[in-house]
C-alpha cells in the first residue's frame, strides 16, 4: 500500500455511544473526500470495529480513516492486549458475527501491535473505485 494522502483521527472513550460518533465521523470524512459511495460499507465496517473496541478491549480507542487514490483504511487503536476472535455462532445469537462481516465486507483486515504508544490496531480497507 502507498502512503496515504490524507487522514482523519478521532479517540473515544469505551461507552456504548462511540460507535455512532464513530460512523458520523466516517460519513463526515467520505462526504469531503468525495467517496460517499463507500458511506454504508465504511459505516458498517466502522461501527463493527469501534463496537468490539467498546465491548471487548473496555479501553479509550482512536478510530483512524486514511485514504489514497485507490484504498480507504480504517483502523481502530485500543490499549488491550487481547486479539480480536472470530466467532461462529447461531443465527439467533445477538452477538459474535462482527469480524465475519468485516472480513466479508472488506478488501483486506487484520490486526497490529507495533502502533506505540497503543497495544494493538485493528484494521480494514476498501478500494475507493
Amino acid at each position: 500500500m502507498s502512503a496515504f494522502a490524507q487522514q482523519v483521527d478521532a479517540e473515544y472513550a469505551p461507552e456504548p455511544t462511540s460507535p455512532r460518533a464513530a460512523r458520523w465521523l466516517v460519513r463526515s470524512a467520505l462526504r469531503d473526500w468525495r467517496l460517499e459511495h463507500l458511506t454504508d460499507a465504511a459505516t458498517l465496517l466502522v461501527s463493527e470495529l469501534a463496537t468490539n473496541a467498546a465491548l471487548h478491549a473496555r479501553t479509550p480507542f482512536v478510530v483512524r480513516l486514511e485514504r489514497d487514490r485507490e484504498t480507504l483504511r480504517i483502523t481502530v487503536l485500543d490499549y488491550s492486549g487481547a486479539g480480536p476472535v472470530r466467532r461462529s455462532r447461531g443465527v439467533g445469537a445477538g452477538t459474535g458475527r462482527g469480524l465475519v462481516l468485516v472480513g466479508t465486507l472488506a478488501e483486506a483486515w487484520g490486526t497490529r501491535t507495533d502502533v506505540q504508544p497503543w497495544t494493538k490496531a485493528v484494521w480494514c480497507e476498501l478500494a475507493t473505485a
